[in-house]
């Protein structure tokens, strides 16, 4: 992780599916507490368009790139991700437990900018599935194309 700038969490108030995620006042006010300015949500679900208006009121920005547990997502949406996390300002990565997905994500930043990972590091990161494996040496050998 990068220190102050990039972290990662289960989706607010999950418990257990997807669906469970949700934006308040509660979570708005301890991402503020924290200086969170930006999301990057990799849940399969999207916050509906009310929670997506109380964050942008609260200027947090929010993109989604919908990811189903276990599966590894394209190389464009990599550049998603990447777009989403570039000269932005403090960053919260999550799906669903904050695992899998949200792992896949990291070692993603992490690829693009610069570090040299394998898959013991992507393991480290929280990546569970040989989907997800598979996806990232193949951006980290596009990288290094």
């Amino acid at each position: 992780m990068t220190p102050g700038r990039l972290a990662r969490s289960s989706a607010p108030y999950y418990n257990g599916e997807d669906a469970d995620e949700a934006i308040n006042e509660t979570s708005i006010e301890f991402l503020n507490n924290y200086g969170v300015k930006n999301i990057i949500s990799l849940n399969s679900v999207e916050l509906s368009p009310r929670q997506r208006g109380w964050l942008r009121a609260a200027k947090i920005s929010y993109s989604h790139i919908k990811a189903v547990e276990c599966t590894a997502v394209t190389q464009e949406q990599f550049d998603e991700i990447w777009n989403a996390y570039d000269e932005t300002g403090v960053t919260i990565v999550y799906c669903g437990y904050g695992d899998g997905r949200t792992g896949m994500a990291i070692s993603a930043i992490q690829l693009l900018q610069g570090r040299a990972l394998d898959d013991n590091d992507f393991r480290a990161n929280g990546v569970q599935c040989s989907s997800q494996l598979a996806a990232l040496n193949a951006l980290s050998d596009r990288i290094n194309e």
